[in-house]
C-alpha cells in the first residue's frame, strides 16, 4: 500500500504535478489495480486538486460491487494514513489535515484518524472543542471494545487538548482516563502536565479539576492527592483542599510528606478564614520546618527545598515575632546557597565601573496587574534614563497582560522573557553585565529566589516583594525607619538601606465605577461604616477581636466585611468573634470579591473608616485606602447632596 518506489524523490521535493502524471500514465494501463487509482487521487490532493480526487473515488465507486466497497474504503484509508503520518512528520500540517478530512468523510469512525485530526487542528491553529462531538470521538472512545494499540497516541493527544480549559475537555478526559488500560504508567506524565497548567500557566481551577478526574481512579496516590491538594487551594476550593491534605498527612511516611501536607492544611484553613483552628496547625509547621533543617541535604528533596520559601515566609501572617521570623528565613536562605553551590557561575572579569551609564536590571514574574505591578511603575515611570540603562528579566512572560505589555516594556531599554531555568536566567544577567540587579519577588517566588542566590550582578538588591530572603547573596535590603528601625538590623544577613520617608510611594491609582451603595446593604446614610477588605489569611483572630472592639463603641456603626476566602467560613468566623465581643451579627454586612482592581478601589468610597490587618498588614491596599481618601465622596439623601471626605485610613 505504499507509494510506488521511483516517486519518493517527487515526494522529498515536492513536486506533486510531476507526481500526477506519473499516476495518470499507469492508470492509463487498463490493468492499474485499485491502490494505483487511489495513489492518483491522493496525487490529486497534493497538488490541490480536490475535485479531480473526487472524480476518481466516483469512478472506483461506480465501478466496483457492492461488496467490494469495504475493500476500496479500507485501502484508501490505509494509504492515506500513511501519507498523512509522512506529511506530518516533514510538518507538512495543512495537506496532512486535509488528507485525513478525507479519510473521515469515507470511514468516519476510524478512531485513530480521527484522533490525529485533533492533533493536526491544534497545530494548524483551527482546533474547535465541537469536533469532539460533532466527529463522535467521545462516544467511540467510551463505546470502543479495544483501545490498547492507540492508548499511547491517545494520551499524547489529551495532553495537547489540555491546552484548552473547558468542561468538555474534563468530561473527554474523564471517558479517556475510564479506558486507558495502562494509565498507572503515564500518571507521571500527567501530573507533570497539570502541574504545569497549575504553576506555569497559572491555571489552578482546571489543574484542580483535571486532578479530581485522576483522583477517582487513584484516590490513595500520594502525587494524586498532593496535586488535588495543592490546586483545590489554588482555585479557592479551601475546604477540599483541608480534607485531601489531611488524607495526605495520615498517608505520610516521611519527614517531607508531613510537612507539605501540613503547610497545604495550614494554608487553606487561613486562606478560607476557618483561623479558629490554626493554633496547633501552625505550631505544629514550625516543629517541622525545624526539623527539616536539620535532616534534608538530598537531591530528591529539591521540592521540598522550594516549598520551604513560601512555608517561611507565610509566618508573616501568623505572629508579629521579627526574631523567629528572620531566623527560618535565614536558615532557608543558608540550605539554599548550599544547594546551589555546584551551579555556581564563573566569576566575570569585566570592569563595571567603566561605563559611563550604570546598568539596572529588575527580574520580578509580577511586572502585570499585580499589587507589585501596581506600586513599581513610578519607579520605572521616573527613572533618569541619562545615567541608568534600565533592564527587565521577565520571569514567566506567558502571563503577560495589557498593563505589562503597554507599560513596563516602553520603559526600559532592554527587556527580556526568561524560562523557568535559574541558571539560564543567571547567566543571561551576568552576560548582560548588569551593574545592580533587582529582585521585586523576594520570597513569593522560588525562581527568582534561585537567580539571585546565584549571584549574577554585582550588586544585588531585593525590593517591595515580601521581606528579605535571607540571602548572604543579596547586598541589600530597602526599607525605610519605620518598616524596620535600626536595632532589626541583627536579624538580617542583608544590608537594610533606610529610604528616608518610605520605602514606597505611588503617583496614583486608576478608578473605576462602585458597585457597592449602602442602600443595596441596607445601610443607613447617617451610619459610620467601618471596611475591612483584606484577604482570609489575614483575619487573624486577636486582630478581629480588636475590630468588634472598635465597632462596639461607636454605636451607630456598621462593620462591612469582604468575604475573600470561603465566603460562608469567613461569615461565620466574625459572626462568632462578633457574639464573643457582644455585638449583635446585625452590624455586620458582607460583599464579594470585586470584579477587578478599579472597582475595588471605587468601593472604597462606601467606607468612613478602613481598618487595617495585623500581624500581617496592608500594602497595596493601604496605599489605594490613602489614594480614595482624598477623594471627594458625593452620597443622596432626600433629594439632597452633600459632600463627604470623611475616609479615613486606620492603621
Amino acid at each position: 500500500m505504499k507509494w510506488h518506489s521511483n516517486v519518493y524523490d517527487l515526494l522529498s521535493q515536492k513536486k506533486y504535478s510531476s507526481l500526477v502524471e506519473f499516476y495518470e500514465k499507469l492508470v492509463g494501463d487498463k490493468s492499474a489495480d485499485i491502490e494505483t487509482y487511489i495513489h492518483l487521487s491522493l496525487s490529486y490532493l497534493l497538488n490541490n486538486q480536490e475535485e479531480d480526487a473526487q472524480a476518481i473515488w466516483l469512478y472506483i465507486l461506480s465501478e466496483t460491487d457492492h461488496a467490494d466497497i469495504e475493500y476500496f474504503v479500507n485501502n484508501l484509508a490505509a494509504i492515506f494514513d500513511e501519507e498523512a503520518k509522512r506529511l506530518t512528520e516533514s510538518h507538512e500540517y495543512t495537506h496532512a489535515w486535509v488528507i485525513r478530512q478525507y479519510i473521515r468523510e469515507h470511514k468516519p469512525n476510524f478512531l485513530s484518524n480521527l484522533i490525529e485530526l485533533i492533533s493536526l487542528s491544534i497545530k494548524i491553529e483551527c482546533f474547535s472543542l465541537d469536533y469532539l462531538e460533532e466527529w463522535c470521538i467521545t462516544e467511540l472512545i467510551e463505546n470502543h471494545p479495544e483501545i490498547n494499540s492507540i492508548e499511547l497516541r491517545l494520551v499524547d493527544i489529551l495532553l495537547e487538548l489540555w491546552s484548552f480549559p473547558d468542561p468538555k475537555i474534563i468530561h473527554f478526559s474523564r471517558i479517556c482516563f475510564s479506558k486507558l488500560s495502562s494509565l498507572d504508567t503515564v500518571l507521571p506524565k500527567l501530573i507533570s502536565k497539570i502541574v504545569y497548567i497549575g504553576e506555569e500557566q497559572e491555571n489552578p481551577t482546571f489543574a484542580a479539576d483535571l486532578s479530581e478526574e485522576l483522583i477517582t481512579v487513584f484516590p490513595e496516590d500520594i502525587n494524586v492527592l498532593k496535586a488535588v491538594s495543592r490546586f483545590s487551594h489554588n482555585s479557592r476550593r479551601y475546604k477540599r483542599s483541608v480534607e485531601v491534605s489531611k488524607k495526605l498527612y495520615s498517608k505520610s511516611s516521611t519527614l517531607s510528606l508531613q510537612f507539605i501536607s501540613n503547610y497545604q492544611i495550614l494554608k487553606s484553613l487561613a486562606y478560607s478564614g476557618s483561623w479558629l483552628e490554626i493554633l496547633p496547625i501552625a505550631q505544629l509547621h514550625k516543629e517541622l520546618m525545624l526539623k527539616i533543617f536539620n535532616n534534608v541535604s538530598s537531591e530528591e528533596d529539591w521540592e521540598l527545598k522550594h516549598l520551604l520559601i513560601a512555608a517561611g515566609a507565610f509566618l508573616s501572617y501568623l505572629q508579629d515575632d521579627l526574631e523567629e521570623n528572620r531566623s527560618f528565613h535565614n536558615k532557608i536562605g543558608n540550605l539554599f546557597q548550599k544547594n546551589l553551590r555546584p551551579l555556581a557561575l564563573k566569576k566575570s572579569g569585566f570592569n563595571y565601573s567603566s561605563r559611563k551609564k550604570i546598568k539596572i536590571g529588575y527580574i520580578a514574574h509580577t511586572l502585570r496587574r499585580h499589587s507589585v505591578g501596581w506600586l513599581s511603575r513610578w519607579l520605572f515611570e521616573h527613572h533618569d534614563r541619562e545615567k541608568f540603562d534600565i533592564s527587565i528579566y521577565f520571569i514567566n512572560e506567558s502571563l503577560e497582560d495589557d498593563f505589562y505589555a503597554n507599560f513596563f516594556k516602553s520603559k526600559a531599554d532592554s527587556t527580556y522573557s526568561c524560562g523557568l531555568e535559574a541558571r539560564e536566567i543567571a547567566q543571561r544577567i551576568q552576560d548582560d553585565k548588569i551593574d545592580i540587579l533587582v529582585d521585586l519577588d523576594s520570597v513569593s517566588l522560588n525562581i527568582t529566589y534561585e537567580v539571585m542566590a546565584l549571584k549574577p550582578a554585582p550588586i544585588q538588591i531585593t525590593w517591595l516583594g515580601w521581606d528579605a530572603p535571607g540571602l548572604s547573596t543579596i547586598d541589600y535590603f530597602i526599607a525605610d525607619p519605620y518598616v524596620l528601625s535600626d536595632s532589626a538590623q541583627k536579624y538580617y544577613v542583608e544590608k537594610i538601606w533606610r529610604l528616608p520617608h518610605s520605602y514606597v510611594a505611588v503617583d496614583g491609582f486608576e478608578v473605576g465605577i462602585p458597585t457597592l451603595r449602602r442602600s443595596d446593604l441596607n445601610i443607613d446614610i447617617d451610619s459610620v461604616v467601618y471596611l475591612s477588605s483584606q484577604a482570609g489569611a489575614k483575619r487573624h483572630p486577636e486582630t478581629a477581636s480588636l475590630q468588634m472592639k472598635i465597632i462596639k463603641q461607636v454605636p451607630n456603626s456598621i462593620f462591612l466585611i469582604k468575604t475573600v476566602g470561603d465566603s460562608e467560613t469567613i461569615k461565620d468566623f466574625f459572626i462568632h468573634i462578633a457574639q464573643q465581643e457582644g455585638i449583635n451579627p446585625n452590624r455586620l454586612r458582607f460583599f464579594p470579591w470585586d470584579p477587578d482592581e478599579y472597582t475595588h478601589r471605587a468601593n472604597l468610597l462606601i467606607a468612613d473608616v478602613v481598618l487595617d490587618t495585623y500581624p500581617y498588614n496592608g500594602a497595596t491596599t493601604t496605599l489605594e485606602t490613602l489614594w480614595m481618601g482624598n477623594r471627594p465622596r458625593v452620597e443622596r439623601k432626600n433629594e439632597r447632596f452633600r459632600v463627604a471626605s470623611r475616609l479615613r485610613y486606620r492603621a
